[in-house]
């Protein structure tokens, strides 16, 4: 009701109907004043003043309801029939977010308002709505509890709606919060009581009397009561005498509000059989409803705690023990990798840092300010799992030491990393017995790889060669060398050489031995000097590296069998000692490279001394139908060039004061310089040769005493070498050879040249009395080609007469007849090509019977390239016939694959058949007799071999050195030559024929052809 009792529909229709009164005023004359009141009378004056009241009155009212329009706590809206807001107070535009200004005259469609509250004031205000309320709920954007009321406003002159809005979502939040709080609380409850008479701790409730309101059952358990006998019992009588004073003084204080009490403490309580219990006390003070304070507390039972608390000390001390006692570093991280714990071990290794305990791990271990990269730790922490890192760090002893750090999860209750524990292993000691495996398995590799290069090796300068690549990566140097010392000739020769540097010193660079000191390298020492460039009077070897830039060296002997074979140089460019270790690799390369190389020194030795021989038997063999002197001396100089390379050579006799050209090689007019004599005495070099018996070699350039009037040099030649010619014990002459290509020679050239010369010099004075031998030797070659050729005819006798009767009768005859018959037929018929295979083959075997009779006569050598294969072939076929299948059975193994040799096909075919034959009568009347004929190819030897095997009874052991001697024969019927014969052909091709015999086993003879061409000399006289 508004202040005049009037209601507010009243009032507003009271207002409307002084608006329409005041605006009849107007219309009739605007504002009333005295004039008008004068003009209208005191009655329109009257009625004016009553209005003018009513309408003051009226304006008073509707300000007062402007002002309870604002004060309103809820929305409302006042709205024409067009639903156009005339008015709307400030609860209605917070409610909505919206300023007043931008809501006075739109419409309810305009406004904006969610979708519900919107429909809803239409629904309101729409024509006929008989609904004066609607509830609303929003969930969206926010929650929102609404409900709406409209009514309707009718005047004389307008009419409209008032709205109200209430927002009871407040309301409903609370009422919605009381009823979650009230179902809380049950569920507390019940979850309480669930817990407490659940709980595995004693739970009770005391009060100011010490006196049990509640037990559950584990606390009737821990006392041996029943829950019911604890209640109303004085909790003071259950504590021991020894426990009583500090349990009940702690209860009163708590009574008293004492903040200085403790929570939980330990005591002892007595049970009901009178047994002591240890519990823990945990305890609040409360007040009941009438306000009196009670205790709420726990008790635990703490007899199995008390025993693993002094069984965790006991093992904490065991483990603290072990956790110091252990070698190995131990260190316990937290996440923040802040040091929480270490063992001896590791305070002992950073004693420089101590103490550690607080101090982030990688700043104390590592002197870094961030975790380290390849820290273990921070991975365990992150995955859970074992982490290893291998580190060097450099501990308190200033020593590098390699660390292998192994980290371990530490889990907490919630499953997470709490910490870490870090195993440290010092794994210095592995570490470096690792690196020296590595490098000893390196060291055995490239060790492996110099004896495969020494083994493939053929000559020393081949196996200095292969040795000497791989040094530089044994021994850390810039230069690597290997030496040969030739103690008898005092040279010293480069075999091969490995450098960075540019260097002078090539293979082949030659020093005399005097100008080293090789003595401490005869007793085994090393020569070893770090400071080369400070010598200031070095011989030429050390002068030249020197002037490469080497600084440190090393001279490792290389002795075979107490023989000093050579030495193994080393040189670095940096003063710098080479270590023991580098000089002990080095002497165990430099001993293999002794053996080795002394090995090749015989062996080329021994192939040079066979070639020598070879030469020297080919140079006598010429020089046996040479009678001129100056064709021997040719001859000689001639089968020298094949052994050592040059380009010119004379021969000089002395005569009294001269010397006399007495052979030459390699002019193309030799007859100008024959008779050329030379002054020797008047030259230096001449008669130092001719004098002192002593070998020279001059380099041009090199050597002061070369002069262009020597023999023999040319302006093209670079070396001349002078050696005297000897007869017992005079000089009879000189040779001197010149080289246009080199400029040294190794020192075994110098040594073949010697070797050759005294047996060609003896040669020469001997020619004489090999020439009066010639005729003797002339006949008794007669006597043995006679007797050879009886030899080869009691073969092919025998074999003619088991042969020719029986087959050149029959083939007479087949041949007749195919050729009479081949005239009558086609030629292009099968019948006429069969009669031609007949008449080829009859010819074919007519040709085996011939070549059998061949056997008889005398043949040249007739030297040519022959395939042994099918020369073996060949004299198989001839004499199959004869052995099988009635003495043995006989088997032929050819390589297909073999090379072509330089022979004589029918002199070898006497060979395979004598072998042959010899084989048949070795297993005649043996059951089961077995001739094999193998050819092989032995590239080791480069040779074909081929072998004749049988299973006969063998040569006896007293026979087998006597066999090819001539006429020794152990049949009855036997020359005693054809083994002999056999061998003499052998040889004429170079070859070697041997036998292997086992009584009662059988025999196998295995010649063997050289592929290189053999020498024709018997060829040329047969």
């Amino acid at each position: 009701m508004t202040a005049k009792g009037l209601s507010k529909q009243e009032l507003i229709a009271e207002l409307e109907a002084t608006h329409a009164r005041l605006a009849r005023y107007e219309q009739a004359g605007g504002d009333i004043n005295f004039e008008q009141v004068k003009k209208y009378g005191n009655d329109l004056a009257r009625i004016y003043i009553v209005e003018r009241q009513k309408h003051d009155e009226l304006k008073t009212t509707l300000r007062q309801l402007d002002t309870v329009i604002a004060s309103i706590p809820h929305g409302l809206l006042v709205v024409d029939d067009s639903l156009t807001v005339q008015k709307a107070n400030s609860a209605f535009c917070e409610l909505f977010q919206k300023d007043s200004e931008t809501v006075i005259g739109k419409t309810l469609n305009e406004l904006n308002l969610p979708e519900g509250i919107e429909k809803a004031l239409l629904e309101l205000t729409s024509p006929g709505s008989a609904r004066k309320v609607i509830e609303i709920q929003i969930d969206e954007p926010e929650f929102l509890a609404l409900r709406t009321w409209a009514t309707r406003l009718n005047s004389a002159t307008s009419g409209g709606w008032l709205i109200l809005v209430y927002d009871e979502t407040t309301q409903q939040r609370v009422e919605i919060a009381l009823l979650e709080s009230h179902r809380k609380l049950q569920e507390s409850e019940e979850q309480f009581r669930s817990l407490v008479e659940n709980a595995l701790a004693g739970i009770f409730v005391i009060d100011h009397n010490f006196r049990f309101i509640y037990g559950n059952d584990e606390l009737a358990r821990y006392l041996g009561y029943e829950r019911e006998e604890l209640v109303g019992t004085d909790f003071r009588k259950l504590i021991t005498e020894k426990s009583l004073g500090i349990v009940v003084d702690n209860y009163n204080r708590r009574q008293r509000g004492e903040e200085d009490v403790p929570n939980r403490y330990e005591f002892s309580v007595l049970r009901k059989d009178g047994t002591e219990l240890d519990v823990e006390i945990s305890a609040a003070i409360t007040k009941d409803v009438n306000g009196n304070p009670i205790t709420i507390g726990q008790l635990l039972d703490i007899t199995d705690r008390k025993k693993a608390i002094e069984t965790l000390q006991t093992n904490e001390h065991f483990l603290e023990t072990v956790f110091q006692g252990i070698r190995d570093g131990l260190v316990v991280l937290d996440r923040e990798m802040t040091i929480v714990r270490t063992n001896h071990w590791i305070e002992k290794m950073r004693a420089d840092r101590m103490p550690l305990v607080g101090e982030k791990c990688y700043n104390v271990f590592h002197e870094l300010g961030k975790i380290c990269p390849w820290c273990p730790s921070e991975t365990t922490m992150e995955t859970g799992e074992v982490e290893t890192s291998v580190v060097q760090v450099t501990t308190a002893d200033a020593a590098d030491r390699w660390l292998e750090i192994t980290s371990f999860p530490l889990i907490g209750d919630n499953g997470e990393v709490t910490s870490v524990v870090e195993h440290v292993k010092d794994i210095t000691e592995k570490k470096n017995y690792q690196e020296s495996l590595g490098r000893y398995a390196e060291r055995l590799n490239i060790m492996r790889a110099i004896d495969q290069a020494i083994l493939t090796a053929q000559s020393p300068q081949e196996i200095a060669s292969g040795a000497i690549r791989h040094i530089q990566t044994l021994i850390p140097c810039q230069r690597g060398s290997v030496v040969n010392f030739d103690l008898e000739l005092d040279i010293s020769t480069m075999l091969a050489t490995q450098t960075d540097l540019e260097t002078e010193a090539d293979i082949n660079y030659q020093v005399p031995l005097k100008v080293l000191n090789i003595e401490p390298l005869k007793k085994g020492e090393i020569i070893h000097e770090a400071n080369l460039a400070n010598f200031t009077d070095a011989p030429p070897p050390l002068r030249l590296l020197q002037k490469e830039g080497i600084k440190t060296y090393a001279m490792i002997p290389m002795i075979a069998q107490d023989e000093l074979i050579g030495a193994l140089n080393l040189g670095k460019t940096i003063e710098e000692p080479f270590t023991n270790e580098q000089l002990e690799i080095a002497q165990e390369v430099a001993n293999e490279l002794a053996i080795a190389i002394r090995q090749a020194r015989l062996h080329e030795a021994e192939r040079r001394q066979r070639v020598l021989a070879q030469t020297l038997q080919k140079m006598y063999e010429n020089m046996a139908s040479l009678s001129d002197q100056y064709e021997i001396f040719s001859a000689v100089v001639k089968s020298l060039s094949e052994l050592v390379e040059f380009d010119r050579a004379v021969v000089l006799l002395t005569e009294k004061e001269q010397a006399r050209i007495a052979g030459t090689y390699g002019y193309p007019t030799p007859s100008t310089l024959l008779g050329t004599t030379y002054q020797y005495e008047e030259n230096e070099v001449m008669r130092t040769v001719l004098s002192s018996g002593e070998m020279i070699a001059l380099t041009r350039g090199e050597n002061e005493n070369w002069d262009p009037q020597l023999p023999c040099i040319e302006p093209e030649a670079k070396l001349w070498i002078g050696i005297p010619l000897t007869s017992g014990d005079a000089i009879i002459g000189m040779l001197c050879l010149t080289s246009d290509h080199q400029e040294k020679y190794p020192a075994y050239s110098y040594q073949t040249i010697r070797d050759f010369l005294q047996p060609a010099i003896l040669s020469i004075e001997k020619n004489r009395i090999l020439t009066e031998l010639d005729s003797s030797l002339s006949t008794l070659r007669e006597a043995q080609e006679h007797l050879t050729r009886s030899a080869r005819l009691s073969v092919a006798g025998e074999l003619a007469a088991g042969v020719a009767h029986q087959i050149n009768n029959p083939l007479t005859t087949i041949i007749a007849q195919t050729y009479l018959l081949s005239k009558k037929l086609e030629h292009d018929s099968n019948a006429y090509a069969a009669a031609e295979a007949i008449k080829r083959a009859a010819y074919r075997a007519g040709t085996v019977v011939q070549r059998m009779l061949d056997l008889t006569r005398t043949r040249p050598y007739n030297m040519q390239m022959v395939d042994v294969g099918e020369s073996v072939a060949n004299a198989v076929d001839l004499i199959r016939s004869q052995i099988e299948p009635h003495i043995a059975k006989m088997t032929l193994k050819t390589d297909p694959n073999l090379p072509m040799i330089r022979a004589s096909e029918p002199h070898l075919e006497d060979v395979w058949l004598n072998l042959i034959l010899n084989a048949r009568d070795i297993v005649i009347g043996q059951p089961d007799g077995i001739i094999e004929i193998t050819t092989s190819f032995e590239p080791e030897n480069n040779v074909i071999a081929v072998s004749v095997r049988d299973n006969g009874a063998g040569i006896p052991d007293e026979d087998i050195d006597q066999i090819f001697e001539p006429f020794f024969t152990t049949k009855e019927h036997g020359t005693g030559l054809g083994l002999a014969i056999c061998q003499e052909i052998v040889r004429h091709h170079n070859g070697t024929l041997t036998v292997e015999s086992t009584p009662g086993k059988g025999t196998t003879f295995t010649t063997r052809l050289p592929i290189s061409e053999p020498t024709t000399t018997y060829a040329e006289n047969r």
